[in-house]
């Protein structure tokens, strides 16, 4: 893949066709260069919590960005199923700061369409109802998104 710029990689593809003739000639032929534009999204997400030490009865905000570095615009649901020790608490969503009632982490956010080289971030608050015997809570969100190519 050759990228054509950032936001517009391409793929780019010849053949070539080596022969024998019955004259005893031997011989290469390329045939012209086609270039494929490589469209679509091009996500990813970045997990981070607003303490790196926590106790008992504590609050936690987990943020998730969604970046677009691709040249699609893509539909974004992200999912998080929370470790064991901790609660969400309802009615915390915020999507770039604007509330999601009813929206759950474990059921899925839907993020709607993000378009390229842009970021949506949301945030929602869990509380540590028990610690887990490793003494360290560990979480990762997973995002599924669909996309229409032109």
């Amino acid at each position: 893949m050759i990228p054509g710029s950032r936001t517009q990689p391409v793929v780019t593809n010849q053949s070539m066709v080596l022969f024998n003739s019955a004259a005893g000639v031997d011989g290469i032929v390329y045939s012209n260069t086609v270039n494929t534009p490589v469209v679509g999204p091009m996500l990813s997400l970045l997990k981070s919590t607003d303490k790196l030490h926590a106790s008992l009865g504590d609050t936690l905000v987990y943020t998730i960005k969604a970046s677009n570095n691709g040249n699609a615009d893509a539909l974004l649901t992200v999912y998080d199923i929370l470790p064991e020790g901790v609660s969400f608490i309802s009615n915390s969503v915020l999507r770039d700061g604007v509330p999601l009632p009813g929206a759950t982490p474990s059921s899925g956010i839907l993020l709607g369409s993000i378009a390229p080289q842009n970021q949506v971030s949301i945030a929602f608050q869990v509380v540590i109802i028990s610690l887990p015997s490793s003494l360290v809570l560990q979480n990762k969100a997973l995002g599924r998104f669909s996309f229409a190519t032109p």
